[in-house]
């Protein structure tokens, strides 16, 4: 970055611009990054290309993916809307009109004639430092100089604040991080006394037996021997056989961690085991909070389809009508442009509403003014939501692997609603729809009601 200011430096004056010359120089790369992913992508949402949403689905990756990739790093500030809209406003004014590489036209990016251009090889350089761009941990403080600053209700202000050479004095004194933190030793003594304590509390646990019956061995400079205690410091790994008792030993360890008064964060693979382990944990006094994470990958995605790709086409319908000659009663036909599309809202929808459902109960969950028992009946819910939502996802599965493809299966309360993308069924095929949706949801035949698309 040095070198690059260094070429820009007898062609840009901080001093008349608004942009700082690193800012200005970060965000033609930026735009650069841009137009080589798309060539008339819309300037306004250039931010998307940085939060690496464009590459959900792909199976294979070109050269250009890569560059993205690292762009995203080095340019990560413009992941923000706000900063990628605020800067570009200012970089389209007038003012940088004969030093910049672009020009918004229409809300596109168009490349200048280089030709014509200052600094005439930014691009290659641009380029380089991206690819070659590696992200340095090291604080960097403030040394003597001058250095400039905006007043962020006016944007014509700047302040200027210039510090003297006893501050590079005061910065050998200074802390670089926080002090390390004290491993963790836990005796297996220590270990086995948890595991007791824990079927005390929990009659049936099967921590104690599984952790008297397993050996644990430390490995430590490639030798392994008898493992007399654990030691968390930094990273630890635990290496061992399917039904070893790994996760037993982390539920023992989170247990002692938190007798300890330490704080601890386990990671699972779904939210249903989320939940399982609130409970289980809470059952024990421990004092424990479920945390599940929230994204907005779909308007990102809707985003970058663009206004006129949509995934649903507004014509899609629900048929209410009353049964022809030859249609089952009681057998729903739903229609639109497309078998998928139809499934597609059906999918979106159900997940919308237990989305919402899940924030609402994650909101009595963590709520600080709501009694233990309403916290308990909120995280009941969501554990037979979650559990609803696993059968669902279990029958949809075995049904496209038995070729009904997009299948759609909603349980509510005892009966289920599966939604096939077919314009008819034979018997057969019924009987073989309501034999999985039975295995896999236990709820009777009776109160499955099967419906299908018409083509």
């Amino acid at each position: 970055m040095q070198d690059i200011k260094k070429r820009w430096k007898p062609y840009y004056d901080e001093k008349k611009h608004f942009l700082r010359l690193e800012q200005f120089v970060l965000f033609e790369m930026a735009l650069m990054i841009v137009n080589r992913w798309k060539q008339d992508a819309d300037a306004n949402k250039g931010y998307i290309v940085f939060t690496k949403y464009q590459n959900i689905g792909k199976k294979q990756y070109v050269p250009e993916d890569y560059i993205i990739q690292n762009a995203s790093v080095c340019l990560r500030k413009f992941r923000s809307e706000k900063m990628w809209k605020d800067t570009l406003k200012e970089y389209k004014k007038d003012e940088y009109a004969g030093i910049r590489l672009y020009d918004i036209t229409e809300d596109r990016i168009v490349e200048k004639n280089t030709g014509n251009l200052v600094y005439a090889a930014r691009k290659k350089d641009y380029l380089c430092y991206i690819l070659s761009y590696s992200r340095s941990r090291d604080k960097r403080y403030a040394t003597h100089g001058t250095y400039r600053y905006f007043n962020k209700n006016n944007e014509e202000k700047q302040i200027y604040i210039t510090l003297n050479e006893e501050l590079d004095e005061m910065i050998c004194d200074v802390k670089r991080g926080g002090e390390p933190r004290k491993r963790i030793v836990i005796t297996m003594e220590e270990l086995l006394d948890a595991a007791e304590e824990i079927q005390e509390k929990r009659p049936g646990d099967p921590c104690a037996r599984i952790l008297k019956t397993n050996v644990i061995k430390a490995v430590k400079n490639g030798n392994v021997s008898m493992a007399e205690q654990l030691e968390l410091d930094r990273v630890v790994n635990i290496v061992g056989m399917v039904g070893a008792g790994k996760t037993t030993l982390l539920k023992v360890l989170a247990y002692i961690l938190d007798q300890r008064k330490k704080r601890t964060v386990i990671v699972t693979d779904t939210v249903a085991e989320v939940f399982q382990l609130y409970q289980y944990f809470r059952s024990l006094g421990c004092q424990c909070s479920p945390l599940i994470g929230k994204a907005e990958r779909v308007k990102y995605i809707n985003q970058l389809i663009g206004e006129e790709e949509d995934y649903l086409d507004e014509d899609m319908q629900v048929a209410e009508a009353t049964p022809d000659e030859g249609e089952i009663p009681g057998e729903a036909v739903l229609t639109g442009t497309n078998g998928v599309e139809v499934l597609s809202a059906a999918r979106l929808s159900k997940e919308q509403t237990r989305a919402r459902n899940k924030e609402t109960l994650l909101e009595i969950i963590n709520s600080t003014e709501l009694s233990d028992a309403q916290k308990q009946e909120a995280v009941d819910s969501m554990v037979r939501m979650t559990d609803i939502a696993e059968k669902e996802a279990a029958a949809e599965v075995l049904l496209q692997a038995k070729g009904f493809s997009e299948a759609v299966v909603s349980i509510n309360g005892d009966a289920v609603d599966v939604v096939v993308n077919a314009a008819e069924l034979t018997d057969v095929q019924r009987a073989q729809i309501e034999d999985i949706v039975k295995r896999k949801t236990d709820i009777a035949a009776e109160n499955i009601v099967i419906s299908t698309i018409a083509q």
